[in-house]
Protein backbone atom coordinates (compact mmCIF):
# COMPACT_ATOMS: atom_id res chain seq x y z
CA UNK A 1 0.00 0.00 0.00
CA UNK A 2 3.00 2.49 0.58
CA UNK A 3 4.08 1.47 -3.18
CA UNK A 4 0.40 2.19 -4.47
CA UNK A 5 -0.05 5.06 -2.77
CA UNK A 6 3.29 6.55 -3.32
CA UNK A 7 3.32 6.04 -7.16
CA UNK A 8 -0.04 7.48 -7.47
CA UNK A 9 1.29 10.73 -5.40
CA UNK A 10 4.03 10.93 -8.36
CA UNK A 11 1.44 10.09 -10.79
CA UNK A 12 -0.10 13.51 -9.87
CA UNK A 13 3.01 15.20 -10.09
CA UNK A 14 4.11 15.81 -5.99
CA UNK A 15 7.46 16.69 -5.44
CA UNK A 16 9.94 14.05 -4.27
CA UNK A 17 9.48 15.64 -0.94
CA UNK A 18 6.02 15.67 -0.59
CA UNK A 19 5.78 11.93 -2.14
CA UNK A 20 8.77 10.91 0.81
CA UNK A 21 6.50 12.51 3.48
CA UNK A 22 3.37 11.11 1.80
CA UNK A 23 5.02 7.54 1.77
CA UNK A 24 6.34 8.43 5.24
CA UNK A 25 2.36 9.12 6.56
CA UNK A 26 1.37 6.06 4.71
CA UNK A 27 4.02 3.80 6.18
CA UNK A 28 3.13 4.75 9.97
CA UNK A 29 -0.41 4.76 9.92
CA UNK A 30 -0.23 0.45 8.69
CA UNK A 31 -0.16 -2.25 11.09
CA UNK A 32 0.78 -5.45 9.16
CA UNK A 33 0.98 -9.06 10.87
CA UNK A 34 1.63 -12.54 8.63
CA UNK A 35 1.02 -16.03 9.59
CA UNK A 36 2.72 -19.12 8.01
CA UNK A 37 1.06 -22.28 7.76
CA UNK A 38 3.67 -23.98 6.16
CA UNK A 39 7.40 -23.40 4.98
CA UNK A 40 7.63 -23.22 1.51
CA UNK A 41 9.34 -25.64 -0.67
CA UNK A 42 11.42 -23.63 -3.19
CA UNK A 43 13.47 -21.83 -0.82
CA UNK A 44 14.91 -24.89 0.04
CA UNK A 45 16.10 -25.94 -3.75
CA UNK A 46 18.45 -22.96 -3.51
CA UNK A 47 20.36 -23.81 0.23
CA UNK A 48 23.34 -25.56 0.68
CA UNK A 49 23.63 -28.92 1.34
CA UNK A 50 22.45 -29.31 4.69
CA UNK A 51 20.87 -26.63 5.65
CA UNK A 52 17.38 -27.46 4.53
CA UNK A 53 16.29 -29.34 7.05
CA UNK A 54 17.64 -26.00 9.51
CA UNK A 55 15.10 -23.87 7.58
CA UNK A 56 11.93 -26.21 7.50
CA UNK A 57 11.74 -27.91 10.78
CA UNK A 58 10.56 -24.94 12.76
CA UNK A 59 6.97 -25.77 11.85
CA UNK A 60 6.23 -29.78 12.07
CA UNK A 61 2.58 -31.40 11.79
CA UNK A 62 -0.31 -28.87 12.34
CA UNK A 63 2.10 -26.13 13.63
CA UNK A 64 1.52 -22.46 12.49
CA UNK A 65 3.89 -19.44 13.16
CA UNK A 66 2.16 -15.61 13.72
CA UNK A 67 4.67 -13.28 13.09
CA UNK A 68 7.10 -14.74 10.39
CA UNK A 69 9.24 -12.77 8.14
CA UNK A 70 8.99 -12.10 4.73
CA UNK A 71 11.53 -14.23 3.88
CA UNK A 72 10.40 -17.27 6.35
CA UNK A 73 12.59 -16.41 9.16
CA UNK A 74 12.07 -17.55 12.50
CA UNK A 75 10.57 -14.56 14.34
CA UNK A 76 7.10 -15.75 15.36
CA UNK A 77 5.52 -17.50 17.71
CA UNK A 78 4.73 -21.13 16.82
CA UNK A 79 1.64 -22.58 18.32
CA UNK A 80 -0.56 -25.19 17.05
CA UNK A 81 -3.32 -24.27 14.37
CA UNK A 82 -6.76 -23.97 15.83
CA UNK A 83 -8.96 -22.53 12.76
CA UNK A 84 -9.41 -19.47 10.33
CA UNK A 85 -11.37 -17.97 12.65
CA UNK A 86 -9.26 -18.14 15.04
CA UNK A 87 -6.12 -17.11 12.65
CA UNK A 88 -8.24 -14.12 11.96
CA UNK A 89 -9.00 -13.04 15.46
CA UNK A 90 -5.67 -13.05 16.64
CA UNK A 91 -3.99 -11.19 13.94
CA UNK A 92 -6.82 -8.57 14.28
CA UNK A 93 -6.45 -8.03 17.75
CA UNK A 94 -2.73 -8.09 17.74
CA UNK A 95 -2.47 -5.58 15.45
CA UNK A 96 -5.07 -3.74 16.80
CA UNK A 97 -3.51 -3.63 20.48
CA UNK A 98 -0.76 -2.67 19.37
CA UNK A 99 -1.94 0.34 17.71
CA UNK A 100 0.37 3.23 15.81
CA UNK A 101 1.77 6.69 15.57
CA UNK A 102 0.86 8.98 13.01
CA UNK A 103 3.59 10.75 10.55
CA UNK A 104 4.90 13.18 12.97
CA UNK A 105 3.24 12.35 16.38
CA UNK A 106 4.58 10.97 19.26
CA UNK A 107 1.60 9.91 20.72
CA UNK A 108 0.34 5.92 20.09
CA UNK A 109 -3.27 5.94 18.85
CA UNK A 110 -5.69 2.77 19.13
CA UNK A 111 -8.36 2.36 16.27
CA UNK A 112 -11.70 3.87 17.37
CA UNK A 113 -15.47 2.97 16.12
CA UNK A 114 -16.48 4.28 13.43
CA UNK A 115 -12.77 4.79 12.26
CA UNK A 116 -12.32 4.51 8.16
CA UNK A 117 -9.34 1.79 7.26
CA UNK A 118 -8.23 0.32 4.15
CA UNK A 119 -7.45 -3.78 4.48
CA UNK A 120 -4.78 -5.86 2.28
CA UNK A 121 -4.70 -9.76 2.41
CA UNK A 122 -2.02 -10.93 0.83
CA UNK A 123 -1.25 -14.47 -0.42
CA UNK A 124 2.26 -15.41 0.86
CA UNK A 125 2.35 -17.63 -2.10
CA UNK A 126 0.47 -20.84 -1.60
CA UNK A 127 -2.93 -20.28 -0.65
CA UNK A 128 -5.80 -21.11 -2.84
CA UNK A 129 -8.02 -18.35 -3.61
CA UNK A 130 -11.12 -19.89 -1.55
CA UNK A 131 -8.88 -20.42 1.07
CA UNK A 132 -7.86 -16.48 0.94
CA UNK A 133 -11.30 -15.23 0.66
CA UNK A 134 -12.65 -17.33 3.52
CA UNK A 135 -9.96 -15.97 5.51
CA UNK A 136 -10.32 -12.48 4.51
CA UNK A 137 -14.23 -12.82 5.15
CA UNK A 138 -13.42 -13.21 8.72
CA UNK A 139 -10.59 -10.52 9.26
CA UNK A 140 -13.23 -7.91 8.22
CA UNK A 141 -15.64 -9.34 10.47
CA UNK A 142 -13.42 -8.88 13.66
CA UNK A 143 -12.20 -5.38 12.25
CA UNK A 144 -15.97 -4.30 12.59
CA UNK A 145 -18.14 -5.89 15.08
CA UNK A 146 -17.47 -5.00 18.22
CA UNK A 147 -15.11 -4.03 20.33
CA UNK A 148 -12.79 -2.52 17.22
CA UNK A 149 -16.14 -1.40 15.04
CA UNK A 150 -14.27 0.23 12.38
CA UNK A 151 -15.45 0.36 9.07
CA UNK A 152 -13.47 -1.44 6.23
CA UNK A 153 -13.74 0.68 2.88
CA UNK A 154 -11.39 -0.75 0.74
CA UNK A 155 -10.74 -4.77 0.91
CA UNK A 156 -7.58 -5.87 -1.43
CA UNK A 157 -7.34 -9.25 -1.52
CA UNK A 158 -4.62 -11.43 -3.76
CA UNK A 159 -1.07 -12.44 -4.05
CA UNK A 160 0.26 -8.81 -3.85
CA UNK A 161 4.29 -10.07 -2.81
CA UNK A 162 4.81 -13.71 -1.72
CA UNK A 163 7.74 -15.61 0.26
CA UNK A 164 7.60 -17.53 -3.04
CA UNK A 165 5.56 -21.12 -2.31
CA UNK A 166 5.22 -20.55 1.22
CA UNK A 167 1.52 -21.09 3.17
CA UNK A 168 -0.15 -18.67 4.38
CA UNK A 169 -1.57 -14.77 4.45
CA UNK A 170 -0.26 -11.65 5.79
CA UNK A 171 -3.04 -8.75 6.96
CA UNK A 172 -1.97 -4.69 6.51
CA UNK A 173 -4.53 -2.52 8.21
CA UNK A 174 -4.35 1.09 7.34
CA UNK A 175 -5.73 3.50 9.96
CA UNK A 176 -7.31 6.28 6.90
CA UNK A 177 -6.74 10.17 7.65
CA UNK A 178 -9.81 12.45 7.69
CA UNK A 179 -8.79 14.21 4.88
CA UNK A 180 -8.91 11.26 2.38
CA UNK A 181 -5.62 12.16 1.24
CA UNK A 182 -4.44 8.49 1.55
CA UNK A 183 -8.16 6.95 0.35
CA UNK A 184 -8.10 9.27 -2.71
CA UNK A 185 -4.52 8.17 -3.58
CA UNK A 186 -5.41 4.62 -3.26
CA UNK A 187 -8.16 4.88 -5.32
CA UNK A 188 -6.43 6.57 -8.32
CA UNK A 189 -6.14 4.38 -11.13
CA UNK A 190 -3.01 2.22 -11.84
CA UNK A 191 -1.85 -0.30 -14.34
CA UNK A 192 0.07 -2.10 -12.50
CA UNK A 193 -0.93 -5.66 -13.00
CA UNK A 194 -1.20 -7.20 -10.12
CA UNK A 195 -2.97 -4.40 -8.27
CA UNK A 196 -6.62 -5.17 -7.95
CA UNK A 197 -9.93 -3.21 -8.54
CA UNK A 198 -11.81 -3.46 -5.44
CA UNK A 199 -15.56 -2.03 -4.76
CA UNK A 200 -15.56 1.06 -3.33
CA UNK A 201 -17.45 0.99 0.26
CA UNK A 202 -18.83 4.50 1.44
CA UNK A 203 -20.77 4.31 4.38
CA UNK A 204 -23.45 7.13 5.43
CA UNK A 205 -22.14 8.50 8.38
CA UNK A 206 -18.55 7.65 10.59
CA UNK A 207 -19.73 7.22 13.38
CA UNK A 208 -21.59 4.09 15.02
CA UNK A 209 -24.85 5.15 16.46
CA UNK A 210 -27.85 3.05 17.32
CA UNK A 211 -29.97 4.74 14.30
CA UNK A 212 -27.45 3.98 11.40
CA UNK A 213 -26.90 0.72 10.33
CA UNK A 214 -23.67 -0.07 8.56
CA UNK A 215 -23.83 -3.51 7.71
CA UNK A 216 -21.35 -4.34 4.92
CA UNK A 217 -24.02 -5.02 1.87
CA UNK A 218 -21.82 -8.37 1.13
CA UNK A 219 -22.62 -9.75 4.46
CA UNK A 220 -26.01 -9.37 4.35
CA UNK A 221 -27.51 -12.94 4.97
CA UNK A 222 -29.54 -14.86 2.12
CA UNK A 223 -33.27 -15.44 3.15
CA UNK A 224 -32.84 -18.54 5.42
CA UNK A 225 -34.79 -21.78 3.43
CA UNK A 226 -37.06 -23.42 6.23
CA UNK A 227 -36.15 -26.84 6.54
CA UNK A 228 -38.27 -29.20 8.79
CA UNK A 229 -36.10 -30.79 11.40
CA UNK A 230 -37.40 -33.84 13.58
CA UNK A 231 -35.72 -31.83 16.66
CA UNK A 232 -36.72 -28.51 16.14
CA UNK A 233 -38.99 -26.96 18.32
CA UNK A 234 -40.25 -31.03 18.75
CA UNK A 235 -39.90 -31.08 22.95
CA UNK A 236 -40.51 -27.18 23.93
CA UNK A 237 -41.98 -28.62 27.11
CA UNK A 238 -39.86 -31.25 29.14
CA UNK A 239 -42.07 -31.14 31.90
CA UNK A 240 -44.39 -33.29 29.70
CA UNK A 241 -41.61 -35.71 28.95
CA UNK A 242 -41.82 -39.55 30.34
CA UNK A 243 -37.99 -39.25 31.83
CA UNK A 244 -37.34 -42.70 33.93
CA UNK A 245 -33.94 -42.32 34.94
CA UNK A 246 -33.26 -41.87 38.60
CA UNK A 247 -31.02 -38.45 39.11
CA UNK A 248 -30.18 -37.65 35.64
CA UNK A 249 -29.70 -34.41 35.91
CA UNK A 250 -26.86 -35.26 39.33
CA UNK A 251 -25.63 -38.32 37.27
CA UNK A 252 -24.64 -36.52 34.06
CA UNK A 253 -23.05 -33.50 35.49
CA UNK A 254 -20.57 -35.81 37.69
CA UNK A 255 -19.97 -38.13 34.35
CA UNK A 256 -19.30 -35.16 32.27
CA UNK A 257 -17.19 -33.19 34.79
CA UNK A 258 -15.06 -36.48 35.19
CA UNK A 259 -14.71 -37.26 31.82
CA UNK A 260 -13.46 -34.14 30.97
CA UNK A 261 -10.58 -33.23 33.56
CA UNK A 262 -9.60 -36.76 32.94
CA UNK A 263 -9.07 -36.02 29.10
CA UNK A 264 -7.78 -32.62 30.09
CA UNK A 265 -5.25 -34.02 33.09
CA UNK A 266 -3.62 -36.13 30.08
CA UNK A 267 -3.34 -33.82 27.21
CA UNK A 268 0.73 -34.12 27.47
CA UNK A 269 0.36 -38.02 26.69
CA UNK A 270 -1.93 -38.09 24.15
CA UNK A 271 -0.11 -35.19 22.16
CA UNK A 272 2.39 -38.01 22.19
CA UNK A 273 0.43 -40.73 21.55
CA UNK A 274 -0.96 -38.53 18.47
CA UNK A 275 2.49 -37.15 17.01
CA UNK A 276 3.54 -41.08 16.58
CA UNK A 277 0.66 -42.14 14.73
CA UNK A 278 0.76 -38.21 12.49
CA UNK A 279 -2.05 -36.97 14.40
CA UNK A 280 -0.39 -33.41 15.90
CA UNK A 281 -1.52 -31.19 18.76
CA UNK A 282 -4.15 -34.38 19.19
CA UNK A 283 -4.25 -33.55 22.99
CA UNK A 284 -4.09 -29.99 22.83
CA UNK A 285 -7.62 -29.81 20.05
CA UNK A 286 -9.49 -32.20 22.25
CA UNK A 287 -8.87 -30.39 25.28
CA UNK A 288 -10.22 -27.46 23.23
CA UNK A 289 -13.32 -29.31 23.15
CA UNK A 290 -13.37 -30.36 26.76
CA UNK A 291 -12.80 -27.15 27.84
CA UNK A 292 -15.60 -25.44 26.38
CA UNK A 293 -17.70 -28.28 27.60
CA UNK A 294 -16.64 -28.03 30.68
CA UNK A 295 -16.76 -24.17 30.87
CA UNK A 296 -20.61 -24.29 30.07
CA UNK A 297 -21.22 -27.04 32.52
CA UNK A 298 -19.80 -24.83 35.37
CA UNK A 299 -21.54 -21.69 34.25
CA UNK A 300 -24.83 -24.09 34.62
CA UNK A 301 -25.67 -23.59 30.13
CA UNK A 302 -25.55 -27.33 29.77
CA UNK A 303 -29.00 -28.34 29.35
CA UNK A 304 -28.98 -31.69 31.69
CA UNK A 305 -32.90 -31.75 32.28
CA UNK A 306 -33.57 -34.56 29.67
CA UNK A 307 -31.09 -36.59 27.87
CA UNK A 308 -32.47 -35.08 24.61
CA UNK A 309 -31.65 -31.26 25.33
CA UNK A 310 -28.08 -32.69 27.13
CA UNK A 311 -27.18 -34.28 23.37
CA UNK A 312 -28.65 -31.24 21.30
CA UNK A 313 -25.87 -29.04 23.73
CA UNK A 314 -22.97 -31.54 23.37
CA UNK A 315 -23.40 -31.79 19.78
CA UNK A 316 -23.80 -28.08 19.19
CA UNK A 317 -20.83 -27.56 21.27
CA UNK A 318 -18.48 -29.97 20.11
CA UNK A 319 -19.23 -29.16 16.07
CA UNK A 320 -17.95 -25.38 17.08
CA UNK A 321 -14.80 -27.00 19.20
CA UNK A 322 -13.98 -29.25 16.47
CA UNK A 323 -14.56 -27.80 13.34
CA UNK A 324 -10.88 -28.45 11.95
CA UNK A 325 -10.59 -32.04 14.30
CA UNK A 326 -11.35 -35.08 12.50
CA UNK A 327 -11.82 -36.78 16.10
CA UNK A 328 -13.68 -34.08 17.55
CA UNK A 329 -16.23 -34.38 14.05
CA UNK A 330 -16.59 -38.23 14.93
CA UNK A 331 -17.44 -37.23 18.50
CA UNK A 332 -20.01 -34.93 17.61
CA UNK A 333 -21.42 -37.69 14.91
CA UNK A 334 -21.83 -39.42 17.95
CA UNK A 335 -23.77 -37.53 19.67
CA UNK A 336 -25.63 -36.19 16.77
CA UNK A 337 -26.71 -39.95 16.11
CA UNK A 338 -27.75 -40.44 20.00
CA UNK A 339 -29.88 -37.28 19.73
CA UNK A 340 -32.03 -38.69 16.78
CA UNK A 341 -32.19 -41.96 18.31
CA UNK A 342 -33.72 -40.56 21.25
CA UNK A 343 -35.91 -38.32 19.98
CA UNK A 344 -37.34 -41.47 18.03
CA UNK A 345 -37.34 -43.52 21.06
CA UNK A 346 -39.19 -41.00 22.85
CA UNK A 347 -42.29 -40.42 19.90
CA UNK A 348 -42.39 -44.07 19.62
CA UNK A 349 -42.56 -45.28 23.71
CA UNK A 350 -43.13 -41.99 25.01
CA UNK A 351 -40.75 -42.79 27.33
CA UNK A 352 -36.69 -41.61 28.28
CA UNK A 353 -34.96 -44.87 30.82
CA UNK A 354 -31.88 -46.08 30.89
CA UNK A 355 -32.87 -48.81 27.87
CA UNK A 356 -33.26 -46.08 25.39
CA UNK A 357 -29.77 -44.73 26.32
CA UNK A 358 -27.61 -47.88 26.11
CA UNK A 359 -29.85 -48.19 22.41
CA UNK A 360 -28.78 -45.13 21.53
CA UNK A 361 -25.35 -45.44 22.40
CA UNK A 362 -25.18 -48.95 20.28
CA UNK A 363 -26.98 -47.61 17.54
CA UNK A 364 -24.96 -44.27 17.44
CA UNK A 365 -21.53 -46.62 17.42
CA UNK A 366 -23.09 -48.91 14.89
CA UNK A 367 -23.52 -46.05 12.68
CA UNK A 368 -20.05 -44.93 12.98
CA UNK A 369 -18.61 -47.79 12.00
CA UNK A 370 -21.08 -48.45 9.00
CA UNK A 371 -20.20 -44.85 7.64
CA UNK A 372 -16.49 -44.60 8.38
CA UNK A 373 -15.75 -48.22 7.52
CA UNK A 374 -13.96 -48.77 10.66
CA UNK A 375 -13.77 -52.46 12.33
CA UNK A 376 -12.50 -53.68 15.51
CA UNK A 377 -8.79 -54.58 14.66
CA UNK A 378 -8.22 -51.48 12.56
CA UNK A 379 -6.52 -49.74 15.24
CA UNK A 380 -9.14 -46.66 15.82
CA UNK A 381 -11.44 -45.54 18.20
CA UNK A 382 -14.13 -47.97 17.43
CA UNK A 383 -11.39 -50.78 19.30
CA UNK A 384 -12.73 -49.01 22.24
CA UNK A 385 -16.50 -48.46 21.43
CA UNK A 386 -17.64 -51.74 20.15
CA UNK A 387 -16.62 -53.74 23.76
CA UNK A 388 -18.23 -51.18 25.27
CA UNK A 389 -21.28 -51.49 23.16
CA UNK A 390 -21.28 -55.43 23.52
CA UNK A 391 -21.49 -54.66 27.53
CA UNK A 392 -23.62 -52.20 27.79
CA UNK A 393 -26.09 -55.16 26.02
CA UNK A 394 -25.43 -57.45 27.99
CA UNK A 395 -26.71 -54.73 30.56
CA UNK A 396 -23.49 -55.08 32.84
CA UNK A 397 -22.78 -51.85 35.09
CA UNK A 398 -20.91 -49.00 34.24
CA UNK A 399 -17.28 -50.50 35.34
CA UNK A 400 -17.67 -53.53 33.48
CA UNK A 401 -18.47 -51.22 30.27
CA UNK A 402 -15.26 -49.21 31.24
CA UNK A 403 -12.88 -52.46 31.50
CA UNK A 404 -14.38 -53.56 28.51
CA UNK A 405 -13.18 -50.10 26.46
CA UNK A 406 -9.98 -49.88 28.22
CA UNK A 407 -9.40 -53.52 27.24
CA UNK A 408 -10.75 -52.75 23.67
CA UNK A 409 -8.19 -49.52 23.87
CA UNK A 410 -5.35 -51.55 25.14
CA UNK A 411 -5.34 -54.03 22.52
CA UNK A 412 -4.21 -51.48 19.35
CA UNK A 413 -0.63 -51.45 21.37
CA UNK A 414 -0.23 -54.36 19.52
CA UNK A 415 -1.49 -54.19 16.36
CA UNK A 416 0.82 -53.39 13.19
CA UNK A 417 -2.07 -52.17 10.68
CA UNK A 418 -3.74 -49.18 10.48
CA UNK A 419 -6.72 -48.69 7.57
CA UNK A 420 -7.94 -45.29 8.79
CA UNK A 421 -6.40 -41.94 9.93
CA UNK A 422 -3.06 -40.44 10.12
CA UNK A 423 -1.80 -43.65 10.87
CA UNK A 424 -2.63 -45.19 7.79
CA UNK A 425 0.04 -43.14 6.04
CA UNK A 426 2.73 -43.79 8.56
CA UNK A 427 5.39 -47.00 8.22
CA UNK A 428 4.27 -49.27 10.74
CA UNK A 429 7.57 -49.82 12.94
CA UNK A 430 6.97 -45.96 13.96
CA UNK A 431 3.54 -46.67 15.91
CA UNK A 432 3.58 -50.54 16.73
CA UNK A 433 3.95 -50.52 20.63
CA UNK A 434 2.27 -47.39 21.26
CA UNK A 435 -1.90 -47.37 22.11
CA UNK A 436 -4.27 -45.56 19.24
CA UNK A 437 -4.92 -42.03 21.07
CA UNK A 438 -8.80 -42.16 20.15
CA UNK A 439 -9.61 -45.59 21.57
CA UNK A 440 -7.36 -44.74 24.16
CA UNK A 441 -9.98 -40.90 24.90
CA UNK A 442 -12.70 -43.63 24.91
CA UNK A 443 -11.21 -45.60 27.46
CA UNK A 444 -9.90 -42.33 29.77
CA UNK A 445 -13.73 -41.06 29.51
CA UNK A 446 -15.48 -44.33 30.24
CA UNK A 447 -13.03 -44.75 32.87
CA UNK A 448 -13.90 -41.56 34.52
CA UNK A 449 -17.52 -42.42 34.49
CA UNK A 450 -16.76 -45.58 36.75
CA UNK A 451 -14.20 -44.08 39.05
CA UNK A 452 -13.91 -40.69 38.77
CA UNK A 453 -11.26 -38.04 37.36
CA UNK A 454 -8.60 -38.83 39.22
CA UNK A 455 -8.25 -42.28 38.22
CA UNK A 456 -6.86 -41.54 35.17
CA UNK A 457 -3.53 -40.86 36.64
CA UNK A 458 -3.04 -43.71 37.94
CA UNK A 459 -4.36 -45.80 34.58
CA UNK A 460 -2.24 -44.03 32.18
CA UNK A 461 0.59 -44.55 34.24
CA UNK A 462 0.02 -47.93 34.13
CA UNK A 463 -0.22 -47.94 29.89
CA UNK A 464 2.93 -45.70 30.01
CA UNK A 465 4.32 -48.97 31.43
CA UNK A 466 3.18 -51.39 28.66
CA UNK A 467 4.30 -49.26 25.80
CA UNK A 468 7.38 -50.95 24.07
CA UNK A 469 8.97 -47.47 23.54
Amino acid sequence: MVSKIAGAAADIDMSLHEVADIAKMTASRIGSLSVELEPGKLRTMFTENGSQSDIRLHLVGDNMMIGAGMHGEKSGVISPFVSTDYVANTLVYKIYEYGYIPFKSKDIRLMQPGDKVAVLVNNLGGLSAQDLLVFSRRVVKYLEEEPIGCLVIRLYVGTFMTSLDMKGASVSILYLDEDDTLIDLLDRSTDAPEWKSVDLYYPTVGKLDSETNHSRPSFKSMPKIEVKEVESGFFDDLGSLNLKIIDFHEVASKYIRNSCEAVMACQDVLDNWGSVAGSENFGFKICLVAQRILSHLNKDLLHLSHPITLFQSLKDLTKISAADFTFGNLICFLFSQMLSCLIQSQKEHDIINEFSLREAFAIAVDKLSFYTGAKVGNRTMIDALIPAVQTTKSHKNIYSVAAAAKQGAESTITMSTASFGHAYYKADNEYVGYPDVGAMVIAIIFDAFANGSDSCTDYIAMMMMQTFK
